[in-house]
């Protein structure tokens, strides 16, 4: 199996949580989930496995003491908002290696007691800093009393401009997207509903501004259309 560092450049990475992997896997999920919007499932696992428990619209709790804590060689923890919930992984045996972990998750029959015990495994699927809708964190761990926990986290980013843009064309759909582009020709955001798109249009990145004035005077176009329909 390739190490740690390696499985770590890769869009999908799988591991036992060791003294040996924590620590990467701790900076891609801390990588992974920036500021980002998150849905939250956590659920019991085994013989008393109970309803899957889903929080929606969860953030980094930026208002607390410690939002982020990465204790190098022990493990990782987010504290999320709002509510009270967190996400995070730690080492559990510290002297275990990866495939002495991977060993007993696999045969818990020949274990005392028959079960798993002290072990996380986590899935990590995406690339720092490139978010994408296919995003998710997948951690699943078992205590010291065999009690098994899977909790899955996916990410559901939020365009306000391009929400705004759709909601005043109308566009249920939602399928087209806003140009987000200004004309430095014309003068005037490619979106604007004067701007009129020719073979000479040059365009830019836009400030916030530019789109919301943009979006502002397509918005008024639109109130005034509709109010000449319902006088």
């Amino acid at each position: 199996m390739i190490n740690i560092e390696q499985r770590a450049q890769q869009r999908d990475t799988c591991a036992f949580v060791t003294f040996m992997t924590v620590d990467v896997l701790a900076r891609k999920m801390i990588g992974l989930v920036g500021d980002r919007r998150m849905t939250m499932m956590r659920r019991y696992l085994g013989d008393r496995a109970g309803t899957p428990d889903v929080r929606a619209g969860l953030r980094i709790d930026r208002r607390g003491f410690n939002p982020v804590s990465h204790r190098l060689g022990v493990g990782v923890g987010i504290h999320l908002r709002p509510g009270i919930h967190g996400i995070g992984f730690s080492v559990q045996r510290m002297s275990e290696t990866e495939d002495e972990a991977r060993e007993r998750y696999r045969n818990p029959d020949k274990q005392w007691l028959g079960r798993r015990e002290d072990l996380v495994y986590v899935e990590l699927r995406g690339w720092p800093g490139q978010p994408s809708r296919e995003d998710s964190i997948r951690i699943e761990r078992w205590n010291e009393n065999g009690v098994g926990e899977e909790i899955i986290v996916v990410f559901d980013d939020v365009d306000l401009l391009e929400e705004l843009a759709w909601d005043i064309k109308g566009d249920q759909v939602r399928e087209v997207h806003m140009w987000d582009e200004f004309c430095e020709t014309h003068h005037l955001h490619f979106e604007h509903h004067l701007h009129h798109r020719s073979a000479g249009c040059k365009g830019r990145p836009p400030t916030r501004g530019e789109t919301l004035a943009a979006l502002a005077a397509n918005a008024l176009k639109a109130e005034a259309e509709q109010a000449a329909k319902t006088a």
